[in-house]
């Protein structure tokens, strides 16, 4: 299987969004957890900063793929749990761990590797383009699933979680099988391996 960096790019920038992560915190449902759990916007922020610490002592250890497979496990189960409480309305102990628990596995994998997995997918003379390109995917879509996210939620509130629950075990697939590891690569010679299996 042949991987381009430009598709790989695409794909890290949309995982972002797809984990819900940004929507969560532009559509108000930090500001419901803050409001119902009397939980302060410093600890979403301590959680958010101590994960993403975390994320970032680990990336030269186990790599970058390792980071976005955990987050994508962590972040699956977390999202599946919200969305199965809110579809059913029991077990609303469980929704503050369950959250703190996505904000935690998010910074950890997705919020610390992507810039820096961006970085280094493309060859020397085409990064600065490549980077862009990442960006601008990532604040593109960005702008089209927060304005989605409220008409859905008002639909059905269990339905963006399970449906980013879903994505991520895409993302998990995804990572997987196409993506490369880039720790330790040298950033002229990741042309060569994106041609490999």
């Amino acid at each position: 299987m042949t991987r381009t960096p430009l598709a790989i790019v695409i794909t890290a920038s949309l995982a972002g969004l797809l984990f819900g992560f940004d929507t969560a915190v532009i559509a108000g449902v930090t500001h419901a957890l803050r409001v119902e759990y009397l939980l302060s916007p410093a600890g979403l922020g301590a959680t958010n900063l101590v994960a993403t610490i975390v994320g970032m002592s680990f990336i030269d250890r186990i790599g970058r793929k390792a980071l976005l497979l955990i987050g994508a496990v962590g972040t699956a189960i977390a999202l599946a749990g919200v969305a199965v409480i809110m579809g059913t309305g029991t077990h609303r102990e469980l929704l503050l761990p369950l959250l703190i628990g996505f904000i935690a596995s998010f910074a950890l994998s997705q919020g610390a590797v992507i810039w820096v997995y961006l970085s280094e997918v493309f060859p020397t003379a085409v990064r600065a383009r490549g980077q862009s390109l990442g960006s601008a995917t990532h604040w593109i879509m960005n702008a089209v699933v927060s304005a989605v996210f409220p008409a859905v939620a008002a639909y059905s509130t269990s339905a963006p979680f399970a449906f980013f629950a879903l994505m991520m075990a895409l993302q998990f697939v995804v990572v997987l099988i196409a993506f490369p590891e880039t720790k330790g690569a040298a950033l002229e010679r990741m042309a060569e391996r994106m041609g490999q299996r």
